[in-house]
């Protein structure tokens, strides 16, 4: 009993780099997706640093969710490409277009 059994995900993302392909497959799917940060929060050669997950990152006026944006639009700037292979995956399911908002909005 717990999380899992409450929350019965299909898919459990471990790394932030699956975020665009795990909402292709909510969206295309309907998989339930969980998001789950492993420890430390350091950056490594396999992922950033999880900038909004962090303590002590307090910017003023909305500064924080910028940058969190930011960081969204370069780390998955070849997905969001409109040339890209999960944009032309995306068409031809006839889903919309990934955007930043979109993965945003699904983190």
């Amino acid at each position: 009993d717990g999380f899992y059994d409450d929350f019965e995900p299909d898919l459990l993302c471990f790394i932030n780099l699956a975020q665009p392909v795990a909402h292709h497959l909510h969206e295309l799917k309907g998989a339930r997706t969980c998001f789950i940060q492993l420890f430390p929060r350091m950056p490594t050669a396999e992922a950033p640093p999880v900038f909004m997950m962090s303590s002590g990152i307090n910017l003023p006026c909305g500064c924080n969710r910028l940058l969190h944006r930011l960081a969204l639009g370069k780390l998955f700037v070849a997905h969001l490409d409109a040339g890209s292979e999960i944009q032309r995956r995306r068409h031809e399911a006839q889903l919309a277009p990934l955007t930043k908002e979109a993965l945003e909005s699904f983190m």
